[in-house]
């Protein structure tokens, strides 16, 4: 069986708070809907004073919180349930005090002019 992960990639400045924060959002999210073990979180790389990293979601994670949130995540900003995750992220960390930055890491590999 093959799982669908969704790519987060992060860019922060501080880079051990902002896991910790990240990590905390995320078990929160596990235990709202009964799960564990449905994320993970790749080393950094450091670059210009910026710690980039990414984080990989089970798209399982995504179903449930969906389920679990009901018409307040239908209402958040977002196409895409990929979209509307990450927006819906983006808030819970801004409220735990994180100034990292998110992006889809798919959205990142590509362009309008191709991959690179």
């Amino acid at each position: 069986m093959t799982f669908r992960k969704i790519g987060i990639s992060v860019a922060t400045l501080d880079y051990e708070r902002d896991r910790r924060i990240v990590e905390s959002v995320l078990r929160s999210v596990e235990l709202m809907v009964h799960e564990k073990g449905l994320f993970a979180i790749d080393e950094p790389q450091y670059t210009m004073g910026w710690y980039f990293f990414n984080v990989f979601v089970d798209y399982e994670l995504l179903q449930k919180l969906t389920n679990f949130l009901g018409s307040e995540f239908l209402q958040t900003k977002g196409k895409t349930p990929e979209d509307k995750f990450l927006n819906w992220l983006a808030v819970k960390l801004q409220e735990n005090k994180s100034r990292a930055t998110l992006d889809l890491a798919e959205k990142k590999e590509t362009t309008k002019y191709g991959l690179f």
